[in-house]
């Protein structure tokens, strides 16, 4: 994931079986010199069905490093991002702050026009083939995205 140097982000982060509730998850920032900023960790906010959000302007180039911890459910991850002077037209930063089911999206996109319905094939499940079940099975007690 590619983040713009001193623009604000958004990062989120789903918690471990989809837990509602939690207050007292937090986030540190890494910067590529190793040293931890805020000094003290970003509480992150709740914005629905066990995902939940905190903003951070990084100020530096370079390959960061999230971590997000929680007590409650012995939440535990870490992530790596990218900070660059430019994001490509296509980068996938824009889509990160993006949520909701994939099955109910019906637009147009850069002049294509698409069901979702017609892209997901025979036999998906959006219980078990959704990215938050996917995301339980490859990394059980939690992702961030």
């Amino acid at each position: 994931m590619e983040y713009k140097i001193n623009v604000s982000g958004k990062f989120r982060y789903l918690a471990l079986n989809s837990t509602t509730g939690l207050t007292d998850l937090k986030a540190t920032f890494i910067k590529p010199d190793g040293s931890e900023v805020p000094v003290s960790p970003v509480i992150l906010s709740e914005v629905g069905n066990g995902l939940y959000e905190c903003s951070y302007t990084p100020d530096v180039l370079g390959e960061w490093t999230l971590k997000v911890v929680g007590t409650t459910t012995n939440d535990k991850a870490i992530k790596t991002f990218k900070v660059v002077d430019k994001l490509e037209a296509d980068s996938y930063a824009e889509i990160l702050v993006v949520d909701g089911k994939i099955d109910i999206i019906d637009g147009v996109v850069d002049g294509l026009a698409t069901d979702m319905s017609d892209i997901k094939g025979t036999g998906f499940s959006s219980t078990t083939d959704s990215l938050k079940a996917i995301s339980e099975k490859i990394s059980p007690g939690g992702y961030i995205g």
